[in-house]
């Protein structure tokens, strides 16, 4: 979208019902899933760590 592409030619390639779920996806979200997929993992082994 930033780049100018159509936001239907977007949304049916990502397969998406919603225009509105395709607007939801922009680069400063892209840029942020990396970090939030690493501390849900960090969040998620320290639940599932042995108790002592």
């Amino acid at each position: 979208m930033e780049t100018g592409a159509d936001i239907e030619m977007l949304r049916h390639q990502a397969n998406h019902d919603d225009a509105v779920t395709t607007a939801l996806y922009n680069r400063g979200t892209l840029e942020k899933t990396p970090a939030v997929a690493q501390l849900r993992v960090a969040h998620r082994n320290s639940q599932n760590a042995p108790k002592k």
